[in-house]
């Protein structure tokens, strides 16, 4: 199942970024820096550099 966001032009798998998106956040890359991430990607880039995102506000 799949949420909307508030401008319905974007899907997100978890309620909690949906009502993120569109609403005053933007989300953000972070490479190498896992703790600072909202959600982290397990499958590591090339060189081993890890990556995730973040939501800052606007």
């Amino acid at each position: 199942m799949t949420h909307k966001c508030k401008s319905g032009r974007h899907a997100w798998l978890f309620e909690e970024d949906a009502a993120k998106c569109c609403n005053g956040f933007r989300r953000m890359l972070v490479f190498n820096d896992p703790k600072a991430c909202d959600s982290v990607v397990l499958n590591l880039l090339p060189g081993g550099v890890s990556y995730g995102y973040r939501w800052e506000p606007v």
